[in-house]
């Protein structure tokens, strides 16, 4: 797609600080972690070409219907193609603060979770993550420590991107994952915020991942 989607066709997501926009398609054009009003890390939805995105979507043609799971702000997107059909549960980790009386909401983590379910069939799905911070004014390099873990540095930000699946570096500053995903697998990518000088590799195994969405 070159043209712009309608701003109608995004989803909110957030954690109370970040908040990202996710298109009807599977793609986050928008997301700003730990304030609302900081340098964007994804920003295609200003600038289609150079703003950057996050995106998750079947290989093939397909049908896209979503919904917030009930009295939460988790979002599902179910793509169904000729070969089967996939479901994508976009949200941002948080700590709720139980078992302390002074914690008057979810704390952030700053960590932005994709998790990809297959529901029927066998779905061919790629992931194509390329940030660019401060409204794509600055194109981040990647290093990638060990397989599945990536290390995104760019001026005063910084992000931690991993996968559960092989990822490929495409350039400085992009990942692809390929993959597909049958009837009753499970797999996640996650993209995770830190200043530059804080940045850990931290390894989210995929309990990990489905414990966040809980």
């Amino acid at each position: 797609m070159t043209s712009y989607p309608p701003i109608a066709d995004y989803a909110l997501i957030g954690d109370a600080h970040s908040a990202a926009l996710v298109s009807r398609d599977g793609s986050i054009d928008w997301c700003c972690f730990h304030r609302f009003d900081a340098r964007p890390v994804f920003a295609r939805l200003l600038d289609r070409g150079r703003g950057g995105h996050f995106h998750i979507a079947p290989m093939e043609p397909y049908t896209a219907t979503r919904r917030y799971l009930p009295g939460t702000n988790v979002l599902e997107t179910r793509f169904t193609t000729a070969a089967g059909a996939v479901t994508v549960v976009d949200c941002f980790a948080v700590a709720d603060g139980s078992g302390d009386p002074a914690a008057e909401r979810p704390h952030p983590h700053h960590q932005l979770l994709r998790f990809i379910r297959g529901e029927r069939g066998t779905v061919r799905i790629v992931v194509d993550f390329s940030p660019r911070f401060d409204y794509g004014r600055t194109v981040p390099r990647i290093e990638m420590p060990e397989a599945g873990v990536a290390l995104v540095y760019g001026g005063a930000d910084a992000l931690v991107y991993q996968s559960a699946v092989h990822v490929i570096q495409e350039g400085l500053a992009d990942c692809r994952s390929e993959m597909a995903v049958r009837a009753g697998e499970e797999t996640f990518v996650a993209a995770t915020y830190a200043a530059p000088h804080e940045l850990r590799a931290v390894r989210l195994s995929l309990d990990d991942a489905r414990a966040a969405v809980d």
